[in-house]
């Protein structure tokens, strides 16, 4: 019995084995699943932050003498759209600010506020018109120091007055208790005088030329008073005040058949045979790469603009006498008595 068993436990785990492959080999088989990773939230990304744009801000006075400041205007907004910032104009007394943006600022008799705007925005590139000649930041321009020399437009009317008048009959109309006008009426006469000497005529009437008229805007009868006077005098050439003439005037000197000299800028219709005005906007152009790179350091003159009319009075050799004369002025070399 014994050798029985021993005989069959072979046997009995064979025939186990053989039904266990079996019956594996009918099993059914299952496809493996993909591996499906566990569900990660999306990271949000920032929304990109639009940068300011780059803002070039012009600062000026409500009205400026002897400035074609809406050329500095501009020259300004077209070099702002040029690199996709923004331009500015504001007018008036400014107080400084920090603007982060703040590219470039032009400054037009704001006294004193160059220092604190330059300060206050070392980013920028400032220029002031006229600038404080105190220690300042070395971000600031100066174009002229502490004051804008408008006699220098006055003295230059005077000569050029005297260089077309035919027997140096010329006049300088100035408003009433003016500060520009207590300016540009005795450097109109230093002018004349310059070019003609006495400045005495050869025929009557004989007046103590040029002339100083004092026209008051409030008073009706004084304009009437100023062409009497004139007329009276056999004036051919009149230099007057940027802002003094009210409508029509201008054109009723010419109808009287005077030349006509000024430093505004804005003439209106009539027509003047020479203008006189200052002229950052060309400055600037001739300079703006410098001035942007902060390579224009330290304090100019402010340049003057001569521009003929379109009369034919102001012959090419008369032209090069008032550039020569003009460029003496910027250098320095000619000095106007107060």
């Amino acid at each position: 019995m014994s050798a029985l068993r021993t005989h069959l436990k072979p046997t009995l785990v064979m025939i186990l084995l053989l039904f266990q492959t079996a019956c594996g080999a009918n099993a059914p088989q299952l496809e493996a699943s993909p591996t499906v990773p566990p569900s990660v939230d999306a990271i949000p990304q920032p929304t990109p932050t639009a940068l300011p744009p780059d803002v070039y801000l012009l600062i000026t006075t409500g009205a400026s003498v002897g400035f074609q400041i809406e050329a500095v205007a501009a020259f300004l907004e077209a070099r702002a759209i040029e690199a996709g910032g923004e331009f500015r104009w504001e007018q008036g007394s400014i107080e400084p600010e920090t603007i982060p943006s703040l590219t470039v600022l032009v400054l037009i008799e704001q006294a004193g506020q160059d220092q604190a705007w330059g300060s206050l925005n070392p980013q920028a590139q400032v220029m002031a018109i006229p600038g404080s000649s105190e220690e300042r930041p070395e971000n600031v321009t100066l174009l002229a120091v502490d004051r804008i020399e408008i006699e220098q437009l006055g003295f230059l009317a005077g000569y050029a007055a005297a260089l077309l008048s035919p027997d140096w009959r010329t006049a300088v109309i100035t408003q009433v208790d003016s500060s520009a006008g207590a300016l540009l009426g005795p450097a109109f006469r230093q002018g004349a005088q310059y070019y003609c000497g006495l400045c005495r005529p050869e025929r009557p009437p004989y007046e103590d030329y040029p002339l100083q008229i004092s026209l008051d805007p409030d008073d009706a009868s004084s304009w009437q008073r100023v062409i009497d006077t004139m007329i009276t005098a056999s004036i051919d050439v009149v230099y007057y005040e940027p802002g003094v003439l009210g409508e029509g005037q201008g054109q009723e000197l010419l109808d009287e058949g005077m030349l006509l000299i000024t430093s505004e800028a804005d003439v209106g219709a009539w027509s003047p045979s020479l203008l006189i005005v200052f002229d950052p906007a060309g400055f600037l152009e001739e300079n703006w790469s410098a001035f942007r790179a902060g390579e224009l350091e330290g304090a100019y003159r402010l340049p003057i603009l001569l521009r003929r009319g379109e009369d034919g009075a102001i012959s090419s050799g008369r032209r090069n006498a008032l550039e020569e004369l003009r460029q003496d002025l910027e250098d320095g070399y000619i000095g106007i008595g107060s």
